[in-house]
């Protein structure tokens, strides 16, 4: 996994901007989510679940703090629960009380299908958590522009020229464009330009398959 997959884990909060490709990859909710929210939870209950349970699983940890959320993720959960969009000031109202948040906690780990771990797993867990958060909170200068040109292959690609001001990735971007052109025009293709691992023989191209309602 690259480090620009796992920039979340062990985060406590989320950042206060997100792209929008940020959230459709990392904080989305799966449609057996939504029907699990709005069988327990009442409408003006439900934000708050919802996301801690994304936030759960691209951090790894539970969302304790509401300094801040960013606005596109609440307006992408409330779209998806069917909800008048709601600011962080109703969620902090929410989580007033201590024991609505553990409530939300505990029905988030549960859905996720997250094991409890005991005092010295968790210990380990920790330090695991800050270790990852330090690598994805060091990322060079050098290599924002890639993490920046990430998303759907158009704009992906319009970034990843506008970053390449040497023309040293023409030749690569060229044959992106040539392999995705051959493509099924109903295939939405997403460019990762910070995962340099491909395959297990390190060739220079790499990619995932994701269908609805597959696995595996």
């Amino acid at each position: 996994m690259s480090t620009y997959q796992r920039r979340f884990v062990g985060a406590e909060q989320p950042p206060r901007h997100l792209t929008e490709f940020d959230v459709e990859q990392f904080f989305r909710l799966l449609p057996d989510d939504i029907v699990a929210i709005r069988d327990r939870f009442r409408a003006d209950r439900r934000l708050g679940p919802a996301l801690q349970l994304v936030f759960m699983r691209a951090a790894g940890r539970p969302l304790d703090r509401f300094a801040a959320a960013p606005k596109n993720l609440l307006r992408h959960l409330s779209v998806e629960l069917n909800l008048s969009n709601t600011s962080i000031a109703s969620l902090r109202s929410i989580y007033a009380r201590r024991a609505t948040l553990y409530d939300h906690q505990k029905w988030a780990r549960t859905h996720a299908d997250l094991d409890f771990p005991d005092a010295a797993e968790t210990a380990k867990l920790q330090i695991a958590l800050a270790e990852f958060a330090k690598d994805a909170a060091s990322v060079p200068d050098a290599f924002k522009p890639l993490i920046a040109a990430a998303g759907p292959f158009p704009e992906a690609l319009d970034r990843l020229r506008a970053f390449d001001t040497a023309g040293k990735l023409a030749e690569r971007i060229e044959a992106l464009e040539t392999i995705v052109a051959g493509l099924p025009k109903d295939i939405t293709v997403t460019l990762d330009p910070t995962e340099r691992h491909g395959f297990e023989y390190q060739t220079w191209l790499g990619f995932s398959l994701f269908a609805a309602g597959a696995s595996g």
